[in-house]
């Protein structure tokens, strides 16, 4: 959150075309616990809702389609 009470989302995806291993105990105090995915993966984002309601998806899949997570 900054100063002016804005807050700030970060999220993070692998490319598909990269290798990637799972690496839980990385140090990262902003990750949400449960969240890493140790394969690769893409995501969609999906905003909804009227103006002041906004509600925000992200939904990450493997390479395959399977849907992985959604936060």
């Amino acid at each position: 959150q900054t100063a002016d009470g804005t807050f700030i989302y970060d999220f993070t995806c692998s490319a598909l075309t990269s290798t990637t291993t799972p690496h839980p105990d990385e140090p990262n105090h902003f990750r949400l616990p449960g969240t890493m995915i140790g394969v690769r993966n893409y995501a969609f984002i999906s905003i909804t809702g009227p103006r002041d309601e906004r509600v925000c998806k992200v939904t990450y899949k493997d390479a395959n389609a399977k849907v992985l997570l959604e936060i």
